[in-house]
């Protein structure tokens, strides 16, 4: 049985080419590493399984990591984008009490108020669009995707649909 340092290498190894492949594992490279670490597992199966559930979790904490830093990203911009609006509304509000439409700064910088481009806002009443005439409303159709899958689910056939097959996943437990 190779040593936990052994394992450990092969799956940094495995996981370098991964990177490079940015985890595409339909890459040749990605998929030549592949088969041919699962060649080997014959051999010493429960200690290669036991280090591929752990490179799992591995993986499964750092992309969990990544989403949550990406949320809280997200989250940033989108305090900066509020308070980057806050400050220009307070720029124009300046520009517009003191009567200017445009301002040099010292450093080169032209500050200009501008009218937005674009269609006229539309400002909408809460209405019933029941009590609308036709000529201003529309109808969306949509596939009843459930209406088709009880059809074809009780043996009939349709020209556009036909039922696939349920995907499988792994699950691991302690």
């Amino acid at each position: 049985m190779k040593p936990l340092f052994a394992i450990t290498s092969e799956f940094q190894a495995l996981d370098a080419i991964l990177e490079e492949c940015q985890g595409d594992i339909t890459d040749p490279r990605a998929e030549d590493a592949i088969n041919a670490w699962v060649q080997e597992l014959q051999a010493d199966e429960s200690a290669k399984l036991d280090g591929y559930v752990a490179y799992i979790n591995k993986l499964t904490m750092e992309s969990e990591r990544a989403r949550l830093m990406a949320a809280q990203y997200t989250e940033a911009a989108k305090t900066r984008e509020r308070r980057v609006e806050w400050l220009k509304s307070r720029m124009i509000e300046h520009m517009t009490t003191t009567g200017r439409k445009s301002i040099e700064t010292e450093s080169g910088y032209t500050i200009s108020v501008q009218a937005n481009g674009g269609s006229v806002p539309l400002i909408l009443e809460p209405v019933d669009l029941t009590q609308i005439d036709s000529a201003f409303t529309m109808t969306k159709i949509e596939l009843d995707k459930e209406k088709v899958r009880e059809w074809l689910a009780d043996g009939l056939s349709l020209p556009f649909a036909k039922l696939g097959e349920r995907g499988k996943h792994l699950r691991i437990r302690v």
